[in-house]
This record gives C-alpha cells, structure tokens and sequence, in this order.
C-alpha cells in the first residue's frame, strides 16, 4: 500500500510514548493481514469527524504547513471521542468514557476495522496532531486512554480476521492442464497379456508352419 511507507516515516518523528508506539506497530500488522474472502471492506464513520481530519485528507501531506494545529486540546479530544465512539459498534456507544469492552453479544469486529488509506488509518494520524498540542499530565492521561482503546480494537480485528480465515474451507487443489498433444493410446498387445500370472512366450514361426502343414 503506497500509503504506508510515507506514514512511517512521519509516526518516526511523533513521541508520544511507549503505549503509542506499540498501537501503531499492531495498526502496521493488521494493514498487512490478508483481506477477509467475501467481507466488503467496511468505511470509516464520519460522524461528528474532526474538521482538522476532512481539512488534511485534501492535501495528505506531512509537510510542517499541512499538518493541522491544534489550539484548544479539550475541544479536539472531546471531538475526537465523539468520532472515534461513532466508529464502534452499537453495544459501545452511549456509556460514556471509557468504552466498555464487556461485549453482551458477537460483534463482527471485521466489519468495524475499516483498513486502506480512508480507515482506521485517520484515526491513528489524528492522535498525532494530539499529542503534538498536549501541555500537561493530565492531558497525557486522556491521550493514553484513548491510545489504548484503538490498540484493543486493533486487537479484535485481528482476532477476527484470524477466526474468519481459519473456519474457510482450504482452496481445492488446481487441476493439471490438458495436454495439448495428448498421447494416442497404445494398442493392447495380446501376446504379453498374463492369463496365467507370468508373461507368455510368442509362438515361433516353426511352431506355426508346422500346425498348418
């Protein structure tokens, strides 16, 4: 994915702690995860996206000038929240921060780890533009929260796609090709035939002359 390299590159120069760090490595493996057979890749939610993410999607570029600043953390992460919870599947909206992750039901957590460019992909390149703006502890603590609920979603797609691929029947062996100068098939040669379990001798050219004299 030609998208991929540039962004590394980018997340090398964020610091943003170990916990942040660690969430991208699993983003890095579940973009490489094989696509699911006959899942549709699901899109992102744009409910309540900040409007630094839809400005940066214009350009896409790590260049000091494009990448947003963020003036008030509080009204960014709080956005933010409100987009990220609108991500999740039903079971998780609507019970405050921060998420519960004591699922009631099945969830098909491959249907919610939307992968591509237009992905769970935004949402890990705006917690850059956050940790960029943060100025206390406190903040870092909100910011780590929300680290660690990405990171734990990450996880269930992968779980997921691990069980999808590992309940789909194995691919049937490919057939040879046909010859295109197939054999002609050779005649039955009657005199090696073994009536008796041992090869018979031909009969010699004397043996014959004298049975029709």
């Amino acid at each position: 994915m030609p998208f991929i390299p540039p962004a590394i590159q980018y997340f090398q120069t964020v610091h943003a702690g170990q916990q942040w760090t660690d969430m991208v490595a699993s983003f890095l493996r579940l973009e490489e995860f094989p696509p699911a057979n006959g899942v549709r890749s699901p899109r992102l939610s744009i409910i309540s996206r900040p409007e630094e993410v839809t400005k940066w999607m214009k350009t896409r570029s790590y260049l000091p000038a494009h990448i947003p600043f963020i003036s008030n953390v509080s009204s960014y992460r709080d956005g933010w929240m409100k987009w990220w919870t609108s991500c999740q599947p039903p079971w998780r909206r609507g019970k405050g921060w921060p998420l519960p992750r004591d699922n009631e039901g099945t969830t098909n957590w491959v249907k919610i780890g939307a992968r591509g460019q237009n992905g769970l992909f935004l949402v890990v390149v705006s917690t850059t533009w956050w940790a960029f703006s943060i100025r206390s502890e406190e903040e870092w603590v909100e910011f780590d929260k929300a680290v660690d609920d990405i990171r734990w979603v990450i996880d269930q797609v992968m779980e997921s796609h691990k069980a999808l691929q590992a309940s789909e029947p194995p691919a049937p062996l490919a057939q040879p090709a046909p010859s295109q100068n197939p054999q002609k098939s050779k005649p039955e040669v009657t005199w090696m035939a073994r009536a008796t379990g041992k090869r018979q001798p031909k009969p010699s050219r004397k043996l014959l002359e004298s049975r029709s004299s």
